[in-house]
């Protein structure tokens, strides 16, 4: 791709070669060569204009800065790209803004906005049949759902993002679906199905050398194999808790291993979390302190509240362990803090609210759809009626020519006949005359002419006397 830059002209091309080297030092946790990219593809969008390159450029941008734990530069960066996409009138990038907008509320743990907005870029991709962006939508949602405990509606959302990736073959994002839907199989407490959508989730990450995502996999099945040591000592089982928690704290440490080198700030901070949690069930407080500290001096450099809330649980937990109280409380009243921040009575109204908006938007659309169903129906039965009607009046008129005629030949006919009849009468009269004629004049004709007998009488006569 270094080869096609150096020969490409200063146009949009060139923006979406550029566009695509960033975006792919990104994805291998280089973030400074990735924005160096991006903003030679703005510049050079800006100096042609390019309303969708500017876009594109400003999002993935976002996206490092998200990724470095910048979350308002992060988010100043998808409101400029948003912008641009509306001005350019190009739908898909404002639903991509939309749904990143949305992740870094997830990061930050303010879930009814993260639901707010990848709702808001459900409704852009559906109403342009966007596949792949309905797919990342549904997956996005799914994870809220997830956070907020709400199994069913997260597993829901979870497999109609598989049944698209499944039909479009996108390895990508049906490695993220299954690596969720295994975290939602753990909170449900149904391990085994959770570690086999796992593990095919870093197979699909591993063939794709996708960092990022094989860490995603780690961690998951960390807080899997914990989740099997909690219900292990549930049942006085200390020898299989303590196995779980070792392998837990093996695939966590994988996965804070990998997130370093890829210097995914969210990501390391949520690995030291849970390796902190992971000393602690092995009690081992000394290292869930030294591991707490470190997850919460990130945790706070990139304003991960949730991260913070979790983190300050654990840290007031290990040191009443140590009997060391005032620490304890101190990050105690940190931890109810946090926890007030993100989940009150008013976020889960906005939440419920939300979703009903969205439903109510769907439904409306649909009788809305239905509605002008129903009147393309009618106006079509309506042309079809006139355009019988109009046939119909046709045939009659046709009928009504035809029997005018008929009735002209009728009468026509009717008075040849009556002059036939009375040519007929004439010639008969006519001809009655002649024979009247003919006769008279042979009666005529007969007095006047002396009869045979008489003349053959004398001609006798006349005989005898010679």
């Amino acid at each position: 791709m270094q080869g096609v830059l150096k020969i490409a002209k200063e146009d949009t091309h060139k923006v979406i070669v550029l566009n695509e080297l960033g975006w792919k030092y990104q994805k291998l946790g280089e973030f400074e060569k990735g924005l160096d990219y991006n903003n030679k593809a703005l510049q050079l969008s800006e100096k042609l204009k390019y309303k969708k390159g500017v876009g594109s450029s400003l999002g993935n941008s976002g996206t490092a800065y998200l990724n470095k734990g910048e979350y308002k530069t992060a988010m100043e960066y998808y409101e400029r790209a948003m912008q641009a996409f509306t001005e350019g009138n190009y739908k898909r990038g404002i639903a991509n803004m939309l749904s990143n907008i949305g992740g870094a509320y997830y990061i930050q743990g303010f879930y009814p906005k993260a639901l707010e907005f990848h709702f808001k870029g459900l409704k852009v991709r559906e109403s342009i049949a966007d596949s792949a962006g309905l797919s990342a939508s549904y997956n996005n949602i799914a994870n809220v759902y997830g956070q907020l405990e709400d199994f069913e509606k997260a597993l829901s959302y979870h497999f109609k993002s598989v049944a698209i990736n499944e039909k479009k073959h996108n390895k990508l994002n049906l490695a993220q679906s299954y690596s969720n839907i295994g975290e939602v199989y753990r909170l449900q407490g149904k391990y085994t199905a959770a570690k086999k959508y796992l593990l095919e989730a870093r197979v699909l990450y591993e063939g794709l050398h996708h960092k990022q995502g094989v860490a995603g996999t780690y961690n998951n099945m960390a807080s899997t194999f914990a989740s099997i040591g909690d219900s292990a000592l549930k049942t006085k089982d200390v020898l299989a808790a303590d196995k779980n928690y070792r392998m837990a704290l093996e695939n966590d440490l994988e996965a804070l291993s990998i997130r370093t080198e890829i210097n995914y700030k969210w990501g390391i901070a949520v690995s030291l979390e849970s390796i902190s949690e992971d000393y602690l069930k092995l009690k081992d407080y000394n290292q869930a302190l030294l591991y707490g500290h470190k997850a919460l001096k990130t945790a706070e450099e990139i304003e991960a509240i949730e991260v913070v809330m979790n983190i300050s649980e654990l840290l007031s937990v290990a040191y009443s362990k140590k009997e060391n109280y005032a620490p304890a409380l101190k990050y105690y009243k940190q931890y109810i803090q946090s926890k007030d921040t993100i989940f009150n009575e008013e976020s889960t109204k906005k939440q419920v609210q939300i979703e009903m908006n969205y439903e109510f938007d769907k439904k409306e659309a649909f009788a809305k759809a239905e509605q002008e169903k129903r009147e393309a129906v009618t106006v079509a039965e309506s042309r079809k009626q006139r355009i019988v009607l109009i046939l119909v009046s046709c045939v009659l008129v046709l009928v009504f020519v035809f029997a005018v005629f008929a009735y002209r030949s009728f009468l026509q006919k009717r008075k040849a006949n009556v002059e036939i009849t009375k040519q007929k009468e004439i010639i008969e009269e006519k001809q009655k005359e002649i024979l009247d004629s003919i006769y008279y004049a042979r009666r005529i004709q007969r007095s006047l002419l002396t009869s045979e007998k008489y003349i053959q009488k004398k001609l006798l006569h006349l005989m005898k006397n010679n």
